[in-house]
């Protein structure tokens, strides 16, 4: 595959340099090489000496390959950069110090390759997995619950498009409870996007899933799919969920 040729290319770069110590791949191009297709990007982390970070944050010299010419440089985090290349690879990275590497948040990831006298966790993802699992199920029950509430006002008071962003961020809470409620069909979860291959992971509950993001032009559906599912597989607050439904049908009324 394209891309991890260009990621060899990338790492014979960033070889050359005494300041660099590591690079680690996430996703298709880390340990889950098997699902590498031509959707996948290029995900890494640069490790680096303690002080150099700004380095390579001002010259990303390293990113430039002789196959194809970087064409779309654009740093979205303080860390780290997303970037195209005319080919039409689509990368995104980030460079740490090897001070903050026990505070790096990694998905499936593979050490490419790491400099003599360094020894960098492959699993500090797993770490990261351990970590997010403190957000309990009725922590996530409860924040969903309360974005329906809030998200549902704001659309009744004519606030449309910011009613319906939390109520897309309560459908997105309890897409993550679904992995606390079934065992995933397969290995390839994603801790930073938990609605990632739903369809193959939880297939018997993408139809409901489906039905939580439904149109703008009316959430009812959204929100009592949402509803039914905190009530078949939680213990929802009676009263939030009561005071829901009332507005649910309130609305309907005014609207008839």
């Amino acid at each position: 595959m394209k891309q991890l040729e260009r990621l060899d290319e990338i790492t014979q770069n960033l070889k050359e340099n005494d300041h660099v110590i590591a690079l680690i791949a996430t996703g298709s191009i880390g340990v889950e090489k098997e699902r590498l297709d031509q959707y996948s990007d290029l995900d890494f982390f640069v490790i680096v000496k303690d002080g150099s970070q700004k380095l390579f944050l001002e010259n990303t010299q390293w990113l430039h390959v002789a196959s194809s010419k970087l064409l779309f440089l654009f740093q979205n985090t303080k860390d780290g950069f997303k970037f195209m290349y005319e080919d039409g690879i689509y990368g995104e990275q980030a460079i740490f110090e090897y001070a903050q590497l026990p505070t790096i948040i990694g998905s499936n990831s593979r050490v490419v390759f790491q400099k003599e006298g360094y020894d960098i966790d492959a699993n500090f993802g797993e770490r990261a997995k351990l970590s997010q699992n403190l957000s309990s199920f009725d922590f996530l029950m409860n924040e969903a619950l309360t974005n329906i509430y809030v998200g549902y006002t704001r659309y009744l008071r004519h606030e449309r498009i910011a009613g319906y962003q939390l109520l897309q961020a309560a459908a997105e809470k309890i897409i993550s409870l679904i992995s606390m409620i079934e065992k995933p069909k397969t290995s390839y979860s994603d801790i930073f996007n938990p609605a990632r291959r739903v369809e193959q992971n939880f297939p018997g509950f993408f139809p409901q899933c489906h039905r939580m993001f439904g149109s703008i032009n009316d959430v009812s559906p959204s929100i009592e799919a949402m509803l039914l599912f905190l009530q078949q597989h939680g213990q929802p607050n009676k009263h939030m969920v009561m005071i829901i439904e009332q507005l649910l049908s309130d609305n309907k009324k005014a609207a008839d």
